[in-house]
């Protein structure tokens, strides 16, 4: 990390948290006058069986957006990677960097997370649980260190698979999970070699997108007309 590129990094936060924000505050009026009427898709004492099946069907529908946001076709497609690229566009991954995302795809995110939330119905102890792991497993996931965890990676998506997921060559970039690895594994997109880095990170045509700190510009690129670069 340089004083550049986390001044970078600060700018998104200021703009991203106010989004994730104020989504989560509407989801939470819509939640109270939703569940008086709905009974609880979920319901269950063991707060860990509903963090677990919460975990696993937030994390089926975050892979798919995800794994759409990098290779659908057609319109839809690019417009999804123009929402999503900006995450990609740098050449370092640390954990201050996480915050380098669209407005836009940090509000899919977080109204994926809190649709699972609200319409499962499980207990204020599970969604806490839940959500801290999800948060501390996309710290991690970020970490700039050479972190090892062995098995466990087949599991979450640590450190080295999501290091692959940045990587600039497009065969190595699955690993589509937030926290758990299982659709990846499932659906043939996990990527994992022990012990071997990706040789660069970022995107695989950096000139054909504006630099990750000309915010902007970076913002504006899903606003942008088809056929341009």
């Amino acid at each position: 990390m340089t004083g550049k590129s986390l001044l970078r990094d600060l700018k998104y936060i200021a703009r991203v948290a106010p989004t994730i924000a104020a989504t989560k505050a509407a989801f939470g009026m819509w939640a109270i006058p939703y569940r008086q009427p709905h009974a609880a898709l979920l319901t269950h004492p063991l707060v860990l069986f509903e963090t677990l099946v919460f975990l696993l069907v937030f994390a089926f529908f975050q892979y798919w957006y995800h794994r759409l946001s990098h290779e659908a076709e057609g319109r839809t497609g690019r417009l999804l990677w123009r929402i999503h690229v900006a995450h990609h566009l740098p050449d370092q991954v640390y954990v201050v960097m996480h915050a380098v995302f669209h407005p836009a795809n940090a509000v899919i995110t977080a109204v994926i997370i809190q649709a699972s939330l609200v319409v499962l119905g499980i207990s204020p102890e599970a969604a806490l649980a839940a959500t801290l792991v999800i948060d501390l497993q996309s710290l991690v996931a970020h970490f700039n260190v050479d972190l090892r965890a062995g098995f466990l990676n087949y599991l979450v998506i640590g450190t080295e698979p999501h290091r692959y997921h940045h990587s600039a060559s497009r065969k190595d970039a699955g690993n589509y999970g937030n926290t758990l690895a299982i659709w990846d594994l499932l659906f043939g997109t996990f990527r994992y070699k022990p012990g071997v880095a990706p040789k660069r990170l970022g995107v695989e045509e950096p000139d054909d997108y504006p630099a990750s700190n000309e915010l902007v510009r970076v913002v504006a690129l899903p606003f942008q007309s088809a056929d341009r670069r």
